[in-house]
């Protein structure tokens, strides 16, 4: 058996605003927002970069550029769909995916059960950056 391992990541600012973001297409209440070209689920990203890489595919930028009208808003679902296609049109098949999201204004455990149950068959880890972290500026 011929095994092939992908890595994929995603970032994306955070604002203050009396709003939420998506993770996995589910709404997360926060008292931030992502910016975002797309609808900025940050998992659907992660994960489709990394299907993308597997095949050698470039990333999710090359299909879905951040300059187009087209993408505004986008359903991130459609983009990791897009990248599991890719790797099922070359004979690939995904046997296991781990996803770790880290974040460091939002204390993500209470949703990470929602999200494994209603969105995906695969592991979510999760971890809480602490300030002064890799930007030094709540991102």
């Amino acid at each position: 058996m011929k095994i092939k391992v992908g890595y994929g990541y995603d970032i994306h600012r955070l604002e203050k605003g009396d709003s939420s973001f998506l993770l996995a297409g589910v709404k997360v209440s926060s008292p931030y927002q992502v910016i975002a070209h797309s609808d900025g689920d940050a998992l659907y990203h992660s994960l489709a970069n990394a299907l993308l890489s597997i095949v050698g595919a470039g990333d999710i930028g090359t299909y879905f550029p951040d300059n187009s009208e087209k993408t505004k808003n986008m359903d991130s679902r459609e983009i990791a769909l897009f990248a599991k296609e890719e790797c099922e049109k070359r004979g690939y098949e995904i046997i296991s995916i781990c996803v770790d999201i880290i974040l460091e204004a939002v204390k993500f455990s209470l949703f990470s059960l929602l999200v494994r149950e209603r969105r995906c068959q695969c592991r979510i880890q999760h971890q809480r950056r602490l300030r002064g972290g890799w930007t030094k500026r709540g991102d």
